[in-house]
């Protein structure tokens, strides 16, 4: 009988890349300005979110390790910081919105109400995408 072999065996390790890469994405948008003003909602984010990729490291070594009853904890854990990222990352897209929404107004030169309708409508199309992204995570999430 042959053996198999697990393809998820190092699975730990290719998630440390995504650390890397989120390295990458959020260096100048976020790292390097951290010290900045900056809203609540998206440090509280990014909080969260660390811990879920956090996690999502610990959890393939705690298996390959054999560790399964910590394994089976900090999946519970998810329980719990899943969501809260959810409605973290909600709050923030609502919060850019309404931000960009007064901008958006107070440089349009001719304020009535056919022009604010049009100033929310293109500030929605850009809260599209990581409203689906949001709406992603948390079908994997679930699956």
């Amino acid at each position: 009988m042959q053996k198999v072999t697990n393809l998820y065996h190092n699975l730990g390790y290719w998630f440390i890349l995504f650390v890397v890469l989120v390295i990458a994405g959020f260096y100048s948008s976020y790292l390097v300005v951290i010290l900045q003003p900056k809203a609540v909602s998206l440090h509280i984010h990014f909080v969260l979110m660390i811990l879920w990729i956090a996690l999502l490291i610990a959890q393939p070594f705690l298996i390959k390790y054999k560790k399964r009853s910590l394994h089976r904890k900090l999946g519970r854990v998810s329980y719990v910081i899943v969501p809260l990222a959810l409605i973290s990352g909600f709050w923030m897209m609502r919060n850019s919105y309404y931000l960009a929404v007064n901008d958006a107004i107070a440089k349009s030169e001719t304020i009535n109400t056919a022009n604010n309708d049009a100033v929310m409508r293109s500030v929605a199309d850009n809260i599209g995408l990581p409203f689906f992204y949001l709406l992603w995570f948390a079908t994997f999430y679930i699956l």
